[in-house]
């Protein structure tokens, strides 16, 4: 029983070990470490709380936001300004959907009516999750990007930008990030009208 224990165990490690996100995430860890390296005195930029968290920040972006930004400034605002309409419309109905399932599920208790959420090895499977790590970080990216781009149309300062592997070992995923100089964002400086603007600006794009 105990060895049949022990060779059920190494056959679900050896599993682990050929998936495609566990060799993706060991190139991504190796990759880390070697910049880490390399940056030396930079390491401030680089935040590690092995093995949850590998985040490396970078100004290396900021002459593409802004160079973006500059170009059709007034078609940009309308651009934006459509996302806080569209955002606030599906921030309504996504209310509606979640309180109209959770009633369903309690009074009308179906498979249909529940609301799974994707937990890479627990209600997704390693080799279907694998096929979603290039569709997760485009997503993430276009969105991080859009919070940026909206908030240099307004003049908001974006500090940095980079890039984070999360998880534990990184097997959960890897995405991008954008660091919006939030106090000069809330300062009276700037109307509410921008914070809408850079807050929908992302989940816009996605849409």
């Amino acid at each position: 029983h105990f060895i049949l224990e022990h060779m059920a165990f190494v056959e679900f490690l050896l599993n682990i070990i050929k998936e495609p996100i566990f060799i993706i995430s060991c190139i991504f860890l190796i990759i880390s470490l070697v910049l880490i390296k390399i940056l030396g005195k930079k390491k401030e930029n680089v935040t590690i709380f092995f093995p949850f968290l590998v985040l490396f920040k970078s100004k290396l972006f900021n002459r593409f936001f802004q160079k973006i930004s500059s170009k059709g400034k007034r078609l940009w605002k309308i651009w934006w300004n459509i996302g806080i309409v569209i955002s606030f419309m599906l921030m309504i109905y996504a209310i509606y959907f979640f309180i109209s399932n959770f009633f369903a599920l309690i009074f009308n208790p179906q498979p249909e009516n529940a609301i799974i959420p994707l937990i890479p090895g627990v209600t997704i499977d390693f080799p279907i999750f694998s096929y979603f790590i290039l569709p997760i970080l485009f997503t993430m990216s276009i969105h991080e990007f859009s919070h940026a781009i909206a908030a240099e149309i307004d003049g908001v300062k974006v500090k940095s930008s980079g890039i984070f592997g999360a998880g534990i070992f990184l097997i959960i995923g890897f995405g991008a990030f954008v660091e919006v100089d939030e106090f000069q964002l809330n300062s009276k400086n700037y109307s509410s009208k921008t914070r809408l603007r850079v807050a929908s600006g992302g989940i816009w794009s996605n849409i």
